[in-house]
């Protein structure tokens, strides 16, 4: 067993309420604008055209709060939850080593308040920020990993070794957040010299410049065991670590051979001393590996897992595919990982092109091997391979979900009781909206923390290359519950006013599971979502009326809709008659198309143009709703699939 203690250094806290460089508002309130499925924060005045809905049907409310701003040169991308306050680590705007800002800091949201504050982390020569002939020189928050209520751990990289230590002093690699009179504040730190001075002497080797310091090898991610052991991703190994107040210990190492990649993301198992890394390997597959602390010993419990590669076959709703185990080349291979409350590992998956299916491990996975392992999952989800790939997934034990988040700020939820899968409504978190149609600037979302039914997550903004620049960021809370089970969209009771449902917002979130050889199991949604760009202009979801992507609903198979009809629910507050529309399309080879609709024992059947494009279609007959609630089904009749749909309208008569 390895043990290696380290007393940690105290220092100066600086709190700052508010950062500068931003435009700046006045004391006051909190400015809300209503309550939604989705609740975004930020500055006020920095929403842009996001408005009372996203552009996949969910209510959303915006609230301003004055003074919320991330100091200039820096965005959030880790969220933690500890006690009643949310814990933010910011990165660098562009670059991973090329810094864009000269501070280190952590930001804290009181989630009762409602109040951000920036909690500085000094060096060792007590200054909050270091440039050298016009370049910032701090590093960033790599992770961090609350211990309790009151405490935190957090790492830093890289360390910018070369700034002038007699001057300047030194960052630290590691360290602790501290709650103390209700207030956040930086506690005890190290050094890698302080480490390395400690006896940490594999994890910390000595920079070849300076070799009283190190950076420990780059302490990066991190996940706490249910031991309360903390594992720390470094360059080309694992260190996994014991943390105190005042006291730090190296309880075991674990070094990769040469060519298994850079570990990139650990997640904990829920009840094992167990943890799975991720591994990005260069101009190859990237892998996952499961491991178990045991002994004060690092042990691999599986191979580095490699998917099964698909061959495409002609598909077919019964038979999608040919699933024979090729190895993966190029960039295919596995991404973001989590397990779920029984233990089950779900591992996302990259194709040369975008995003695979989520793979589901149930059963013991392949052994360890000394080279990557093409191991065969129990489950394929097909639905995340009609968005982008995953920047991360999460497991909520409360609600039994699996988060699912895709680049270009798309959020999927799915459901496993063991037996029968269900996927909730797929969500469009409107980053093209908050930007006003900048195009050189980006936002992007990262996972966070679920608390009380509500998924937590930063939305950032950068533009590569940039430094010291100020720009808004935005904190999200999305209700989980509302995706599975959303509310009836209520019909207006005013002539001529309208109503659109996305047709994403479905209560129909049942799935069936097709099998695949040697015992894989394919999960097909019901009602599949694939993105619906809002580029060109006039064309696909471009031409619907709604600011924003979205989504098109069709088959996992890419033959269009073909199956039973899909349901939505609607409340009429007085009865009265509407007029019913689409936003369809099919393809130019298909002219029997239509898609049928059936709500309160009445039905219209409305034909669907050939062609690629998006059509605005009107049923030629109205419908006269009496109050209350109805459901509305959109299926077709015999012969009539293919088709694609964006949207439904009601129009009050």
């Amino acid at each position: 067993m390895m043990v290696r203690r380290a007393a940690g250094l105290a220092f100066a806290v600086v709190l700052v309420v508010a950062a500068a460089g931003l435009p700046t508002e006045p004391p006051g309130n909190v400015l809300v604008s209503g309550e939604g499925t989705v609740t975004v924060y930020g500055r006020p005045g920095s929403f842009g055209a996001l408005d009372a809905a996203l552009p996949s049907g969910q209510d959303v409310a915006t609230v301003g709060l004055p003074g919320f701003a991330f100091p200039p040169g820096r965005h959030p991308h880790r969220l933690v939850k500890a006690g009643s306050t949310l814990l933010m680590a910011p990165r660098d705007l562009g670059v991973w080593d090329h810094p864009s800002s000269g501070d280190l800091f952590v930001a804290a949201f009181e989630l009762g308040t409602k109040k951000l504050t920036t909690i500085s982390i000094p060096t060792t020569a007590g200054k909050a920020s270091v440039w050298r002939d016009g370049h910032a020189i701090a590093p960033s928050i790599a992770d961090i990993v609350p211990v309790g209520d009151d405490m935190a751990v957090y790492t830093a990289w890289p360390t910018q070794i070369e700034q002038n230590p007699e001057r300047d002093g030194d960052w630290p690699v590691l360290g602790l957040l501290l709650k103390e009179n209700g207030q956040w504040k930086a506690g005890f730190k190290w050094t890698g010299g302080s480490l390395r001075a400690a006896g940490w002497d594999k994890a910390c080797p000595p920079d070849k410049k300076r070799p009283d310091q190190s950076d420990c090898r780059g302490l990066g991610r991190m996940a706490r065991l249910k031991s309360g052991e903390i594992v720390v991703t470094q360059q080309d190994g694992l260190a996994v670590i014991r943390v105190q107040r005042g006291l730090v210990e190296l309880v075991a190492q674990y070094d990769f051979p040469a060519g298994a990649g850079k570990p990139w993301e650990v997640t904990a198992h829920p009840a094992e001393d167990r943890f799975v890394v991720g591994l990005k390997v260069q101009n190859g597959p990237s892998t996952v590996q499961e491991f178990q602390l045991q002994g004060g010993s690092v042990i691999p419990l599986s191979a580095r897992l490699l998917p099964a590669e698909p061959k495409a076959t002609g598909a077919t709703p019964s038979s999608p595919r040919n699933d024979e185990p090729v190895k993966a080349t190029g960039r295919a291979g596995y991404g973001a990982s989590a397990y779920d409350a029984s233990g089950n590992l779900w591992v996302a998956r990259n194709n040369e092109v975008g995003a695979g299916p989520v793979a589901i491990f149930t059963k013991p996975r392949c052994a360890p091997a000394p080279g990557p392992v093409v191991c065969r999952p129990d489950y394929e989800v097909n639905q995340p391979q009609k968005f982008d790939t995953a920047e991360g997934m999460l497991f909520d034990p409360a609600t039994n979900t699996m988060l699912y988040l895709a680049r270009h700020g798309v959020l999927l939820a799915i459901r496993f009781d063991g037996k029968t899968f269900s996927i909730g409504n797929a969500v469009d978190l409107g980053s093209r909206l908050l930007l006003g149609g900048d195009v050189d600037t980006h936002v992007a979302h990262q996972l966070g923390v679920v608390d009380q039914g509500k998924v937590w997550l930063p939305g950032l903004q950068h533009k590569p290359g940039t430094v010291a620049a100020p720009y808004d960021h935005w904190l999200y809370a999305v209700n989980l519950s509302d995706l599975f089970a959303p509310a009836p969209h209520v019909l207006p009771v005013t002539p001529g006013r309208t109503v659109t449902i996305q047709a994403e917002r479905t209560v129909d979130n049942s799935t069936r599971v097709i099998p695949g050889t040697a015992g894989l199991q394919h999960v097909v949604a019901k009602v599949t979502a694939g993105g619906c760009s809002d580029f060109p202009a006039g064309v696909a979801c471009a031409a619907d009326n709604v600011a924003g992507n979205g989504f098109q609903v069709g088959h996992d198979s890419i033959f269009g809709y073909i199956g039973d009809p899909i349901a939505y629910q609607i409340r009429v507050p007085e009865s009265g008659t509407y007029r019913l529309s689409l936003h369809a399309s099919t393809y130019p080879n298909i002219s029997t198309s239509a898609v049928e609709i059936t709500v309160a024992g009445q039905s219209a059947r409305i034909p669907v143009p050939p062609g690629w494009n998006y059509h605005h279609l009107s049923a030629t007959t109205m419908f006269t709703l009496p109050a209350g609630v109805h459901t509305v089904l959109v299926g077709h009749r015999p012969g009539e699939h293919g088709w694609f749909l964006n949207s439904l309208t009601f129009q009050r008569i």
